[in-house]
């Protein structure tokens, strides 16, 4: 158990980019404005076309059928890909943040379909 105000509280975690005492270390974990619009683009677009079928298909690891082909090209063909990849291979040349992000909101999907028993 930490002790009151230590680091293991919620109440005295440090903000952003700030130290305790207040020293600021110039880091900052958060998402950008794009990151995070990025994030919610994608998260729209996973809860409108990511199907359990399709989940259970990436989780059990035995290939994929048509509609889960044709998921991969919606995200595609919604943007969602190719985010860090460089720019002379088709992508955008931005961070890997962006393919975090992508993996993550997948993450949290799949994770809900994966059986209990």
């Amino acid at each position: 158990m930490s002790p009151p105000g230590g680091y293991g509280s919620r109440d005295s975690a440090p903000s952003k980019g700030t130290l305790r005492g207040g020293i600021t270390n110039g880091l900052d974990f958060g998402y950008t404005k794009e990151e995070d619009a990025y994030k919610q683009k994608v998260a729209a677009f996973l809860d409108k076309e990511l199907t359990e079928e399709i989940a259970r298909q990436n989780w059990e690891d035995l290939g994929l059928d048509a509609e889960g082909r044709a998921f991969g090209k919606k995200l595609y063909e919604a943007g969602l890909l190719g985010w860090s990849w460089p720019v002379e291979y088709g992508g955008k040349g931005l961070s890997p943040v962006y393919d975090f992000i992508l993996i993550d909101e997948l993450g949290k999907r799949w994770s809900a379909h994966v059986p209990t028993t």
